[in-house]
Order: structure tokens, then sequence, then C-alpha cells
């Protein structure tokens, strides 16, 4: 990169993540970028780097890099009408920009969708505002003692009276241990929301550089603020039923970007030390990038 260079990333298909400086106070011209492939594009995307200068001068050059496909779950979710009248008139209680259609189902299908496609958007522009360094140097934890109810790009389709009604997919993982659990930030960050959040109920966002955030939804209680920075395992707040869920649990997310991305990979040493630091440090003379 040129010292010039005002904007530099990489584009996955309609996705783009930029880069940021490897080594502040080294190499300017030195840069790296975290991208994804999101789970739900189609095969062989067009992949790109992208620089722009001061002056506007857009350079690009197409790449390849090697892509796994996976196949994710096909699940069916079975709704009841206690399950709706116990969550749709909460949330669109929360929610005032929604209306209620007179119709459990109808207003379901709303808050289902158009309110999950919010929330998402929401989680996207505050992905701005994610610090330009890593804030943590291990990998990220599951929450400890949970078992994994629902997993990380399921198919969901939605049943009433027997009767398709929406699909959506869920983008995060499900865990519960016991009511009321003491929820433990995955890595250290600094809390950027923590307030309700549409289907995620009382939810907390934490920023660990460089446009990489995690989510706790579905919360009983909340014991941070924005603004807090918290350690790997600092308690955030309390497990419970908020939002969008049938029962007591977690459900956690990470966005890249605002790019949902698989928490396995974030949750195993072995991939975070050869997938991110490793190749950071091989251009800032061993240098580690992350800090606290």
């Amino acid at each position: 990169m040129g010292e010039d260079t005002e904007v530099s990333g990489v584009r996955v298909g309609p996705d783009f993540f930029p880069g940021y400086s490897a080594d502040p106070d080294g190499d300017k011209q030195v840069r790296f970028c975290i991208f994804a492939y999101r789970y739900d594009l189609g095969p062989d995307p067009e992949m790109k780097l992208v620089a722009v200068d001061a002056a506007g001068n857009r350079s690009e050059a197409r790449f390849r890099h090697k892509l796994f496909p996976r196949r994710f779950r096909q699940r069916t979710i079975r709704l009841s009408p206690a399950f709706l009248q116990q969550v749709v008139p909460a949330i669109l209680n929360e929610n005032p920009q929604l209306s209620s259609q007179g119709d459990l189902v109808k207003d379901f299908l709303q808050i289902n969708d158009g309110l999950r496609q919010a929330n998402h958007q929401t989680i996207k522009q505050l992905s701005s505002q994610s610090e330009p360094r890593f804030l943590w140097n291990e990998a990220f934890a599951q929450l400890s003692r949970s078992k994994v109810e629902s997993l990380f790009a399921d198919h969901r389709t939605y049943l009433y009276e027997g009767r398709e009604i929406d699909r959506q997919d869920h983008v995060g993982f499900d865990l519960s241990v016991v009511k009321h659990y003491p929820i433990e930030a995955s890595n250290a960050g600094v809390v950027r929301y923590a307030d309700l959040l549409g289907i995620y109920g009382n939810t907390i966002l934490v920023d660990h550089g460089c446009g990489l955030f995690s989510l706790y939804g579905h919360l009983s209680s909340i014991a941070v603020q924005a603004g807090d920075r918290v350690g790997k395992g600092q308690v955030l707040g309390r497990s419970g039923a908020t939002g969008l869920a049938a029962g007591d649990h977690l459900h956690f997310g990470l966005f890249l970007h605002g790019i949902p991305v698989n928490p396995t990979e974030w949750w195993d040493p072995k991939w975070v030390r050869e997938r991110v630091l490793d190749r950071i440090r091989e251009h800032t003379g061993g240098s580690a990038t992350a800090g606290s």
C-alpha cells in the first residue's frame, strides 16, 4: 500500500471488509484485513483487494482463496398460540416503530423478518465504531458449562397450526446452563451496546476491535453499560428469556463488520493462532498487535 492510501480492504461478493495498519508504530504501508465468506453466499464469489488513495483513485485486484463450503442443518420450529401470546405483545410494546396488525401471526412475521433485519442493521452500524486494533490476544471462549441447543446458520422453517408461515436463518449459538446463569464475556473488549434489541431482548454487544463484535442476547439482566472495558470471563449479565425466546438461554453470536461468522472457529485456539495472530505477526517482526 502507498502512503496516501485512504481506504483499503477486501471485497467478498457484496461484502466489504476494511483493512487496518498491521503495525501502528511501524511501517504504515503494511496493512491487514480479516475477511469472511458469508455462510449464505453462493459458490465461488468474486474476491478483490481494494485500495483508494486520497485523490479518490481506486485500484482493485482479483485473487482466489480456497473455500470449504458447508451444509447447515434444517430445523422445524412449531409455534403455538401460547408462545405467540407470550412474546409478540411484549416485543411490540418494546418497539414502538412496529404497529400491531390485530393478528398474532401477522405480528410475529413482522417481528421475525422485518425487526430481525433492522436489528442486524443496527449491529452493522455499530461496527463502524470499532477500535482499529485488536483488544484481545487469545481465542474466544464458549460460555462455561453450557450445552448447545441450536447451531450457527440453522435453516429454520416456522410452522403454525401445521402450515409453514416463515423461514429464517439462526446466526448464532443458543447456549443453556441453568436459569439466570452468569454470562461471561467471550473475550476482552469494549461494550458498545447494552439495552433492548428487538428479537434479542436484553442484549449486550462487545467490540473486540477491527470490526469484530460478540452478541449476548435474551438476558434477564445487564450488569455493564456502553463504554465499559471488559476482560475475558467478566460477568456481563444473566441469562433469560427476553425477546423472541421460548425459554431461558443465551443467544451468542459473532459478527465481523456486521456479517455473522461461525463462533466455533473463534473458539478454536489453533484456528485463531494460525489464521489470524501468526499471519499478522509475520509482517510485524513478531510483535503482537493485540492489547488491552
